[in-house]
């Protein structure tokens, strides 16, 4: 009997070594680390500083960035309507007949099906009450 519980802890010992190798390789193919930093944010912060590596390598200041001015481009625009372009709806063509878009017949009702019946009717409600059926 101890034999039997040797050789079944030798091929657990076995199998658990093999599974441990495929995790490792698994975590490496899958690029799970990639995976982590990007969800903690540590990815962002890493762009963020490389970003701003590069933007002092050019040697650009915040001093000489300058904000965008909208108050220029609206005293540029015009806000008085122009009354001689007035929208008006127009034919688009000079046919003045109306087309039948339904078919006189009327419409077809589908037979009823007499074969759909319901056997249950289950509801779930989010309670921690149980319904026995």
């Amino acid at each position: 009997m101890a034999n039997t519980y040797m050789i079944i802890s030798n091929v657990a010992f076995i199998l658990a070594t093999v599974f441990l190798i495929v995790a490792i390789v698994l975590f490496f193919a899958f690029k799970i680390r990639e995976v982590i930093a990007f969800l903690n944010g540590k990815e962002a912060k890493r762009n963020m500083e490389r970003i701003r590596k590069e933007v002092e390598d050019k040697n650009v200041k915040k001093s000489d960035v300058k904000a965008f001015d909208y108050s220029e481009i609206a005293q540029n625009m015009k806000y008085e309507k122009d009354t001689e372009d007035e929208e008006e709806t127009t034919l688009l063509s000079d046919e003045s007949k109306t087309t039948v878009l339904q078919n006189e017949e009327g419409t077809t009702l589908l037979a009823a099906d007499d074969d759909f019946v319901i056997e249950k009717n289950i509801t779930y409600v989010h309670s921690e009450n149980t319904i026995d059926i």
